[in-house]
C-alpha cells in the first residue's frame, strides 16, 4: 500500500526536532565528560592519580573490615575517574606537606584542599564539593562551653600547620594563642597533658579522630568558620580545572554527594550554593 507522502512543513518540523533532540544529547553527553585536553591534563600517565589523607575522615578512610579507603572523597575521585575513563591510582599519605610535594613533582595529579588554606594560592581549587564546621575540642573538665570562649588571654590552641583553621584564627584570635604542628599525635598529647586548651580542626575531624583519644573530651557549641573542600590541581591545566568544577556541580545537583555523605555518616554537607 503506498503510502501519501507528508506535507513539507510537517517534514520540515520532524526534522527541527530530530536536529533538537541531537542538540540537547550532545550538550548532555558532553556537559561534564572531558575534552581530550582535560584528560591529558588532568591523567597524562592514563591514570588518575589522586593524593589522599586518611588522617582526615572528611576527605578519607581506611575501612576497619575491609582495610580498603572509602569515605566520601574517595567516592567522588572514583566518580571523576570514570568520567575520565582512566583508572583510579590513590597513593596515601601521612603528611600533607609530602602530598603537597607529590603534586608539584607531577606524580600525583591531584589532591583534596580546604579553601582558605594559606597553600591555596600555589594550587587551582575547585568549587567545593562538600563543607563541614570548623570548632574546637576540649578536655573533660573545661570550662569552655562554646566557640566564643576560646579566645581569651591564657588559652592555648592546637592547629594543623598551614591548614585552613590556622589560617582563619590567625586572622580572628585576639587573645588566644595558637601552637601548630603537622603531627595529630603531638595534638593529642598536649590536650591530655594540659600543654594546650583546645584542638581547633573541622567538626567531623575532631569527633572521628581526635575525641576517641581523649577520654571525656567534647567539641564546643558553634563553629568559628566553614571548611570547604575542594580538588586541587596544578595551575595552567585549564580544560582540567574546568571539567573539575563541571562534575562536581554536577555530582552535587544529581544527588550524588549528598548520597555519599549520609552514606558515610559525615558531620557534613553539599555546600548550599550550586553552579548552574
Amino acid at each position: 500500500m503506498n503510502r501519501k507522502p507528508l506535507p513539507a512543513i510537517e517534514v520540515l518540523a520532524a526534522l527541527a526536532s530530530m536536529f533538537l533532540a541531537m542538540v540537547v544529547a550532545g550538550c548532555a553527553s558532553t556537559s561534564t565528560g572531558p575534552t581530550l585536553q582535560a584528560r591529558a591534563e588532568l591523567a597524562p600517565t592514563g591514570t588518575f592519580r589522586v593524593g589522599i589523607y586518611p588522617a582526615n575522615p572528611v576527605l578519607v578512610t581506611k575501612g576497619a573490615q575491609t582495610g580498603d579507603y572509602e569515605g566520601t572523597g574517595i567516592d567522588v575521585y572514583r566518580e571523576l575517574a570514570k568520567r575520565l575513563g582512566v583508572p583510579l591510582v590513590a597513593v596515601p599519605f601521612s603528611d600533607l606537606g609530602k602530598m603537597r610535594a607529590c603534586i608539584d613533582a607531577r606524580e600525583c595529579d591531584a589532591m583534596f584542599m580546604a579553601s582558605g588554606s594559606p597553600m591555596e594560592k600555589d594550587y587551582f581549587l575547585s568549587r567545593a564539593y562538600l563543607e563541614s564546621e570548623n570548632s574546637f575540642l576540649v578536655a573533660t573538665g573545661s570550662t569552655m562551653r562554646t566557640v566564643a570562649d576560646v579566645d581569651r588571654p591564657g588559652v592555648r590552641v592546637a592547629a594543623y600547620t598551614e591548614s585552613s583553621q590556622y589560617a582563619r584564627l590567625k586572622a580572628i584570635f585576639i587573645h588566644a594563642e595558637i601552637r601548630t604542628t603537622t603531627r595529630g599525635s603531638e595534638r593529642v598529647e598536649w590536650l591530655r597533658t594540659g600543654q594546650v586548651d583546645a584542638i581547633a580542626d573541622a567538626a567531623p575531624v575532631l569527633h572521628a579522630l581526635f575525641m576517641p583519644q581523649v577520654a571525656g573530651s567534647r567539641i564546643l557549641d558553634g563553629g568559628f568558620s566553614i571548611a570547604a573542600y575542594g580538588l586541587a590541581i596544578q595551575k595552567g591545566k585549564p580544560e582540567g580545572a574546568a571539567f573539575l568544577d563541571r562534575s562536581i556541580e554536577d555530582m552535587k545537583r544529581n544527588g550524588f554527594i549528598a548520597e555519599s555523605i549520609s552514606r558515610w555518616s559525615l558531620r557534613a554537607r553539599v555546600p548550599v550554593r550550586v553552579e548552574q
